[in-house]
This record gives C-alpha cells, structure tokens and sequence, in this order.
C-alpha cells in the first residue's frame, strides 16, 4: 500500500525525520496545513475553520524542500499550500518536489488553471531546451559541500529516475 506522509512546519529537524521515515514512506508531502482553531467565549466550545492557502505562501516552503531533497534524494517529494502559479509549480519543482499538489487555487480560479499552469511548465521547459521533467530534475540548484556528496546525490537521483522510468 502507498503511503505518503503529510509533514507540517513544526518540525525542527525535517531532513532528520525523512530520513527515518524513508525506511516505511514512499514519499512525503511537504506541507499540510491544520485548521484553524478558536474557543468560543460564550459557548466554552472549540471552534474549527479551514481556510483557503494563501496564494504564494509556497514560497516559505522552497528551502526545506531543497533540504529534505538534498539530504534524501530518492524520496519523492509533493510540494503543498500555496502554489499559486506556473512559476510556484516550476520553482518548486526545481527546488526538489517530484509534484506540486494543488487544491485553493482550483477553489480561487476553477480547473482551467491547471492548464494554464501545464502550459507555464511547457514554455519554460522550451526556452531552457528541457524535452522531459526529468531534464528539468538534472538541472536542480543544489549546493554540495564536498564532491563526493554530490556524486552520491547523482547515484541516487539517477537511480529514482531509473526505476521511475521502468514502471512507467
């Protein structure tokens, strides 16, 4: 059974967790949000409300994401909360997440702007001579300390990619 674990902001040590969790995950989400939480004075009752992400807030999420990828490569990654345009999807992408989830936007806009968003994607990958997402993975901007951890981060990028190609 596929389980992908949804992570919040909370954690202090994310890459450390994915890690541990790559042993039984088969990817995380990063990240999900809670509902908001209030106490009615009047009624001494709780009070919950979701709300739509604000558009943009992926933003605070890219250098995690970059993080938690650099640290587990071979980890499927989902970017969440937030993604609000072409540009959200392709950063995000470039930042280490395999998919950008979506769901206010849709809420805000309707459907089309998926298509939108595919056709953003398309044009970028034109202009850098991209033909294939996984093009777009190879030219991540990922800093390494030494070169030895970056051939490790090529092995097992290389290896993800390899196998994903294989089922599909």
């Amino acid at each position: 059974i596929p389980i992908f674990v949804k992570l919040s902001h909370e954690y202090t040590s994310i890459s450390h967790l994915a890690r541990e969790l790559q042993s039984g995950a088969q990817g995380l989400v990063l990240f999900g949000r809670r509902p908001d939480v209030d106490i009615d004075l009047e009624r001494l009752q709780l009070q919950t409300s979701w709300g739509l992400t604000s558009a943009g807030t992926i933003a605070h999420s890219w250098g995690t994401i970059m993080q938690v990828h650099g640290c587990c490569p071979s980890l499927p990654l989902a970017a969440s909360g937030g993604i609000a345009s072409a540009e959200d999807v392709i950063k995000s992408l470039l930042a280490g997440a395999d998919v950008a989830m979506v769901t206010s936007a849709i809420y805000r806009e309707g459907v089309a702007v998926i298509e939108t968003w595919i056709d953003g994607l398309s044009k970028f990958m034109e202009r850098h001579q991209m033909t294939m997402i996984r093009d777009l993975q190879m030219s991540r901007p990922i800093r390494f300390a030494s070169e030895e951890e970056r051939a490790r981060y090529i092995k097992a990028l290389s290896a993800m990619l390899d196998s994903q190609s294989l089922t599909s």
